[in-house]
C-alpha cells in the first residue's frame, strides 16, 4: 500500500522518496499531519495522540478491511477487551454493507438499514459514536461501540469494535477532535483502497422529482447553494440530524456520494435549477 500512510498523514514523495518513511513515522509525528489535514484546534491529551496515531498508521499498512478489524482487535492500544471488529459502508439503497470483518460481529436481524434500532444506524445518523449491549456472532451479549466513516462532512459507514461486556468503549476515552480524526481516517482510506459496498453502481442515472419528496427537493436545492445541514436544518425548522438522514436518502436516489455530486447531478437531470451562491 506505497503511499497509503502520506495520503493520511499529508505527506508527499519529493524526489521518488516519501519524505518521512513508514517505519520512521511514530504516533506523535502522524498525529501531527492529522491535526493540520483536519483542522484540529485545542488541546490533545497522550492518549489522543496515541490512538489516532496508532489507527492512522494501521490503515497505512493494512490492505483489506478485514486485516485492519483483526489489527484493531489485537492492538494492544485499541484492542483491549476486543473479541471482534467489523466495517460497513451504506449502500444506495441505505443498508449498511459490512466490507470486511475478524472475530465476533454484530446481530443486526432484518433490518441492517440505517434506519434500524442500533447503535450502528444511530452513528450515522448521528455522525458521533454510539455504543451498547446487543447480541454478537455466537450468541452472546457484548459491547458495540461504533465510529462513523466519514468523506468529509457525510457518512459513509461505520466502524464496528466488539468488547466484552462490561467493558468501556474506546470513544469514551477520546475527545471530540480525536474521534473526527479517526472517522475521517477510516473514509480517506477506504477511498484509498477503492473499498465499495456491493452492488455500487451507477444505476440510477434516470432519477426524477417522483423518486424525491418534496423536503429532499428542497434539501438538494439548499445543498446546491453549498449550505451546512446545520443552516439547512435551522432554516427548515428540522433537526440536524433529520437532515443528514434525508440527505443520504438522496445519495441513494441519485448513485451519489457526495453534496457535490448531487448537486452535479441534480442539476444535469433537471431536478433542481441553477441557484447563484
Amino acid at each position: 500500500m506505497t503511499g497509503h500512510l502520506e495520503l493520511l498523514s499529508g505527506q508527499h514523495q519529493k524526489g521518488g522518496q516519501t519524505s518521512v518513511g513508514h517505519k520512521q513515522m511514530s504516533s506523535q509525528n502522524i498525529f501531527n499531519s492529522l491535526l493540520v489535514r483536519f483542522g484540529w484546534h485545542g488541546e490533545a491529551s497522550m492518549n489522543d495522540v496515541e490512538v489516532v496515531g496508532h489507527i492512522a498508521e494501521m490503515c497505512a499498512t493494512s490492505q483489506t478491511a478485514t486485516e485492519l478489524a483483526r489489527r484493531l482487535v489485537h492492538s494492544e492500544v485499541v484492542g483491549k477487551d476486543a473479541i471482534g471488529s467489523a466495517f460497513y459502508l451504506i449502500t444506495q439503497t441505505g443498508d449498511l454493507d459490512p466490507v470486511g470483518s475478524f472475530g465476533k460481529t454484530p446481530v443486526l436481524g432484518e433490518d441492517e438499514s440505517i434506519w434500524a434500532d442500533n447503535p450502528l444506524a444511530k452513528t450515522v445518523s448521528d455522525l458521533k459514536p454510539h455504543s451498547e449491549l446487543m447480541e454478537v456472532t455466537g450468541g452472546q451479549q457484548a459491547l458495540v461501540a461504533c465510529i462513523p466513516i466519514l468523506k468529509g462532512s457525510d457518512p459513509i459507514g461505520v466502524g464496528v469494535i466488539i468488547r466484552t461486556a462490561g467493558a468501556t468503549s474506546l470513544a469514551d476515552t477520546l475527545s471530540p477532535n480525536a474521534i473526527r480524526s479517526i472517522a475521517n481516517t477510516y473514509g480517506i482510506w477506504m477511498n484509498a483502497l477503492g473499498v465499495k459496498p456491493s452492488g455500487t453502481s451507477p444505476t440510477h442515472m434516470g432519477a426524477s422529482k417522483e423518486d424525491l419528496t418534496s423536503r429532499q427537493l428542497e434539501v438538494l436545492k439548499e445543498m446546491a447553494k453549498g449550505r451546512t445541514n446545520a443552516q439547512i436544518a435551522a432554516d427548515m425548522i428540522l433537526s440536524e440530524s433529520s437532515i443528514r438522514q434525508e440527505t443520504v436518502r438522496i445519495y441513494r436516489a441519485l448513485g451519489v456520494g457526495t453534496r457535490a455530486e448531487a448537486a452535479r447531478k441534480a442539476l444535469n437531470l433537471g431536478l433542481i435549477e441553477k441557484v447563484s451562491i
